[in-house]
């Protein structure tokens, strides 16, 4: 039973370890995507920002265009010598007017998209930022796990290594012994071992319940004895 625990202990930090393993490379690729969000933020508050710049400078450009063709118009009427050359010159005007307007047109929706990506992109970073702090606790609970496993393990080799002593103790007490009745010796080492397991128990009370009886495999441990004088199997007795 007690190398059965070892091994179940062992196994289990094992899982804790290829768990904890899981959760880091899941950890690592949701910071990578994490960072390459950014990136694409930045790169769409890059583009919004240059969008803007343009349509400043548009909007800059059509208010300009604006004032020349009032300024024009109102030499046309201060000038009417110049009537054809002012015509023709506000019919160019006019048409680098269209022309601005229909940039304008096209530009405010390209400044919608990008603000709806830059809502979505900032929506998505939330998303993953709280990702990235759930597995963040879960790799902490998986190292508390492994700890609180390796604390356990710690303990059972402890208390086997006390249960090894006590047997061998025992042995050489019964291997010195002379003319003593063997069937005394049997129950003298059964009550020993019995004892013994009971301070096994002892240290095994650690809290889980793996651990929350004494082991039984210490009535198998090193009693395979032999009377020095008898030469009779103590065990068989």
């Amino acid at each position: 039973n007690l190398t059965q625990q070892s091994e179940t202990l062992r196994e289990q930090d094992e899982q804790s370890r290829s768990d904890l393993e899981t959760t880091t490379r899941k950890l690592q690729e949701a910071r990578d995507t994490t960072r390459r969000l950014s990136d694409e933020l930045e790169k769409a508050q890059s583009e919004n920002t240059h969008v803007r710049n343009q349509l400043t400078t548009a909007q800059n450009s059509l208010s300009t265009t604006e004032h020349k063709l009032q300024t024009l118009q109102t030499d046309f009427f201060s000038v009417q010598a110049n009537e054809q050359a002012l015509q023709a010159h506000n019919e160019g005007l006019t048409q680098d007017n269209s022309y601005l307007r229909k940039q304008v047109d096209e530009l405010v929706p390209k400044l919608s998209a990008s603000s709806r990506e830059c809502v979505s992109l900032r929506n998505q970073l939330s998303e993953q930022t709280e990702l990235v702090m759930d597995l963040r606790r879960e790799a902490e609970d998986y190292e508390t796990r492994m700890l609180r496993i390796r604390d356990n393990f710690g303990a059972f080799e402890i208390a086997e290594a006390d249960i090894v002593t006590e047997m061998r103790e025992i042995s050489e007490m019964l291997a010195s012994s002379v003319g003593v009745d063997p069937m005394t010796n049997a129950n003298a080492v059964q009550h020993a071992a019995q004892r013994q397991a009971g301070k096994a128990g002892d240290h095994f009370h650690i809290g889980m319940d793996l651990f929350a009886s004494p082991p039984l495999a210490v009535m198998r441990s090193p009693l395979n004895l032999y009377s020095a004088t008898e030469g009779t199997d103590l065990t068989a007795e």
